[in-house]
């Protein structure tokens, strides 16, 4: 097997340590840098060296770069390291949309990079994996998105539900919330309490989410969304609700879910009226997906449950790199297990 080189920017944050703790377990894959704002970072002392800047990183050479910095900052280092001739993953925001125009109105600041932004492919490796053979520059999606995209994606392409309007209830622990402190995640607000926030069509993923549906679908998509924070270190959880059409059912809805994700290990698919817990699937790269019934009101929920740290951010990462290469796409990542 090739041993990569890789590096990881913004590795002290939480998605940043998930990834480093994935690829330090890989066999196809040696680390050769993390970067941190200050080498004293909290997160800097859970995996040895060689911690650096972002722009002491430039001395290195890899195959392959991550990067976990936020959104705004990620574009002009992800696409240093693509003039460089390397492969790289950006988990933030700033290559998701195919346009200057969809990034500000979702995100609120002008794109940091606008004339590179064809040069990417936005990569759900359930779904188009081989759209990013040609490509330099690979964007992961959302954890929000994600889960989703994987609720709702197979029964949307074959015209089971109606995309007028997608009603969407999602819960993300704190970890989804960034390293940085802010009032809305400190303790004493978090413990034993919950907070909805960006209710309606304010969050910035229902862009994220509508563009790929109608992309991915040729479907138009309309949906509604509520965000929640859970007193939980992570997790994440999405119901969807959906009206049914064309006669389909849940179970209809059910079975086209099972076919869709025959031999994918990444997701698993719940007993029809069983649906996932957090427990299920933190400490996993797996996203479960559950269908209950609700044929009598015309309608059929979905419930969605991934880890935001693993198949929500640095999990998928490296899948994605483990299907580019043409790997087992479970290599350095955690398929069973569970938080129970």
């Amino acid at each position: 097997m090739q041993i990569l080189q890789v590096g990881v920017l913004g590795g002290s944050g939480f998605t940043g340590l998930e990834l480093l703790r994935c690829l330090r377990g890989h066999p196809g894959v040696r680390v050769v840098f993390a970067t941190a704002r200050q080498p004293d970072a909290v997160g800097t002392r859970r995996f040895p060296g060689p911690w650096c800047t972002s722009e002491e990183s430039l001395a290195y050479s890899v195959d392959w770069v991550f990067s976990c910095l936020p959104h705004g900052e990620s574009a002009r280092w992800v696409t240093a390291w693509a003039d460089r001739g390397v492969r790289v993953i950006d988990l933030s925001g700033d290559f998701r949309f195919p346009t200057p125009e969809l990034y500000t109105a979702w995100y609120g600041i002008p794109h940091p990079c606008p004339e590179r932004l064809a040069e990417a492919v936005l990569v759900l490796p359930e779904w188009n994996a081989e759209a990013a053979r040609d490509r330099r520059i690979m964007a992961n999606p959302g954890c929000y998105p994600t889960a989703v995209w994987l609720a709702v994606l197979p029964a949307v392409r074959r015209g089971l539900v109606d995309t007028r309007m997608i009603i969407i209830d999602a819960k993300s622990g704190v970890t989804g919330a960034g390293r940085p402190p802010t009032e809305r995640t400190h303790f004493v607000n978090v413990q034993e309490n919950f907070t909805v926030y960006s209710a309606g069509r304010r969050h910035r993923h229902v862009g994220e989410i509508e563009y790929y549906l109608e992309t991915w679908t040729r479907t138009p998509s309309r949906i509604l969304f509520t965000a929640g924070l859970l007193p939980v270190r992570r997790g994440l959880m999405v119901t969807v609700y959906a009206a049914l059409r064309g006669g389909a059912t849940a179970r209809t809805v059910w079975s086209c879910l099972v076919e869709a994700y025959a031999g994918r290990p990444f997701v698993r698919v719940r007993p029809l009226g069983e649906v996932p817990t957090l427990h299920d699937v933190v400490g996993t790269n797996r996203c479960d997906v559950g269908v209950v019934e609700a044929d009598e009101a015309g309608w059929v929920v979905l419930v969605a449950a991934l880890d935001n740290l693993l198949k929500g951010a640095g999990g998928q990462a490296v899948q994605t790199m483990n299907l580019w290469m043409g790997w087992d796409e479970t290599l350095g990542l955690p398929v069973e297990g569970g938080d129970a």
